[in-house]
């Protein structure tokens, strides 16, 4: 590989950069004239594809939190391309950078100012609308056009909320709130999901000593719910996982891992009444997102897998390369192993294997590297044992 251009948006480590801002994961989108727009701590950037030139930059809403305290987790889009992306602040005062506001809160964290939703257009680089949310929120906004209405969803502690934008404005819909998603003992929801009719979720994404619940709930009515628990807990295991997983809307499938069990499970779900059954179940411990990919009859699912014996405190306190992660490939319908790797530097955590041309798929490690990773054809046996085909790194 070869590379064409790099831009440096921010850089926390020189000694010209502003001091104190909080350096947290951001988002890349790519926008209908084939720009892209990346949004990084309190700051949105039109960049030109080709060339790499910043183009435009917005100074984004922070409300009563500070710049240099407020990060934006993601951005996403409506059909026409408006997009809207949520706030995350942290704690006056705090020094901690990175992601750690989540993992150890900063003193007071619990009193951080409120996020905010904000809407921007893409054309004009302008914000269009913006409001507070109630709480800071870490959940990442998803966006869906349902019945001919803009809809922004995102997740509390306990619950999904629903926000509507009618074009002006961007307002709670109050029509739309479903109870008690989360179970006691169980702790914060992932971001929601979309396909179809329902909205997808699950939760635990602190460390948990209960089992973590998967949920279905109806766009169109909140009150109509499914939910089940699908990773039961061997004793001494705690549930934990952080990231968002996948959904088939043709196939009807929902994956559910669990990082600290050390399970993944396949989901059916009925696109009728939302309601879901456990398909198959398979040992694999990540705390990535994970990606399907392929034909529609012969999916794939993929996703990370770190080294037997991980433990929470690793998973939670001690970063990557604490513990070493591989990447397996799954039968989506079935959970039978197509293909693993072996074992590198734990992944960048946040981050997706990121599915790329010519079967390659993207491995950020922690350490500042990116691997492309391809699987191969299953090696001649000698013997009777079945292997996996294995996966080669290269670039």
């Amino acid at each position: 590989m070869t590379q064409l251009w790099r831009t440096e948006l921010f850089n926390a480590n020189v000694t010209t950069s502003p001091t104190g801002i909080w350096n947290y994961i951001g988002g890349l989108d790519v926008l209908p004239d084939g720009s892209l727009a990346a949004i990084t701590n309190s700051y949105l950037y039109k960049i030109n594809a080709t060339t790499g030139a910043i183009e435009n930059v917005l100074a984004l809403p922070t409300g009563k939190s500070s710049p240099p305290n407020t990060s934006y987790n993601g951005l996403v889009a409506w059909p026409d391309g408006t997009m809207v992306m949520k706030s995350f602040t942290r704690a006056p005062g705090c020094a901690l950078g990175g992601g750690l506001p989540l993992l150890v809160p900063c003193p007071g964290q619990q009193n951080a100012p409120n996020s905010v939703i904000v809407v921007v257009n893409p054309k004009t680089w302008k914000v269009l609308d913006w409001t507070e949310l109630n709480g800071q929120l870490g959940s990442r906004v998803a966006a869906t056009q349902y019945h001919g209405k803009d809809y922004a969803y995102l997740a509390n502690a306990t619950t999904f909320i629903r926000y509507v934008w009618d074009g002006k404005n961007i307002v709670l819909d109050k029509s739309w709130q479903p109870k008690n998603l989360a179970q006691p003992g169980q702790t914060g929801l992932l971001a929601p999901m979309i396909a179809g009719d329902w909205v997808f979720g699950y939760d635990n994404n602190f460390p948990a000593k209960v089992p973590l619940s998967s949920f279905v709930i109806s766009q169109a009515n909140a009150s109509k719910i499914s939910r089940i628990n699908p990773i039961p807990l061997q004793s001494g295991q705690q549930s934990y996982m952080p990231s968002n997983s996948a959904v088939d809307l043709v196939n009807h499938m929902f994956y559910v891992p669990d990082g600290g069990a050390g399970k993944l499970v396949g989901l059916k779900y009925n696109p009728e009444t939302g309601n879901m059954s456990v398909v198959w179940r398979a040992n694999q411990s990540t705390l990535a997102f994970m990606s399907l990919i392929g034909p529609a009859n012969h999916r794939v699912l993929v996703g990370t897998n770190m080294h037997p014996g991980t433990t929470i405190p690793q998973m939670v306190y001690s970063p990557p390369p604490a513990y070493t992660e591989q990447v397996v490939w799954r039968d989506a319908a079935t959970g039978k192993l197509l293909a693993a790797s072996d074992y590198f530097s734990g992944m960048s955590l946040g981050a997706p294997p990121e599915p790329g041309y010519g079967g390659l798929l993207y491995y950020m490690t922690f350490n500042g590297h990116i691997m492309a990773l391809q699987v191969l054809p299953k090696p001649a046996s000698t013997n009777s044992t079945t292997t996996a085909p294995t996966a080669g790194t290269g670039g």
